[in-house]
């Protein structure tokens, strides 16, 4: 599912349709009941939600892109994931859209999920294509990892073992 639903669709009223609306509930049992695993795609920075002028940590990068700013929508706040928590381990599987996959960029997604450093850098890029932000370390527990990385994708399609 592709982060259109949270951000782009909308209902008959206006308002957008998110992935926790009662609406969809339908939809995720019987996923659910039928063992299909949905793969998510969702937020964007915060800034792709703001003007696009010389205060957006964006600014770089749009003034050499036709793409067009985004307005008005709800992003996701990092600052309210849990460090050094699980939260429903055993439904999230690692992935990536980084094609091809460059061992420096895995270093990064591996630092995120692992450690609890402090604002570093989230792409190789200068200027990064997603603004000029930082992450810091979720610091999971190794068995929260151990899922995250091959457990759940193990569980889900035994064939991979």
């Amino acid at each position: 599912m592709w982060k259109d639903v949270g951000l782009r669709v909308r209902e008959h009223r206006g308002e957008l349709v998110m992935l926790d609306d009662p609406r969809l509930d339908p939809l995720w049992a019987a996923v659910g009941e039928a063992g299909v695993p949905v793969a998510l795609h969702t937020a964007d920075p915060v800034a792709f939600f703001q003007p696009v002028d010389e205060r957006n940590e964006h600014w770089t990068r749009t003034r050499t892109s036709t793409s067009t700013s985004r307005r008005a929508s709800p992003s996701w706040d990092a600052s309210r994931a849990p460090r050094g928590r699980s939260c429903s381990a055993g439904r999230v599987l690692f992935g990536t859209d980084e094609i091809p996959p460059h061992p420096d960029v895995y270093r990064i997604h591996f630092r995120f999920m692992e450690t609890d450093d402090e604002a570093f850098a989230h792409s190789l890029d200068d200027p990064p294509l997603m603004g000029r932000w930082t992450i810091s370390g979720l610091d999971l527990p190794d068995d929260v990892l151990e899922q995250v990385y091959a457990g759940n994708a193990l569980r889900l399609v035994p064939r991979l073992a």
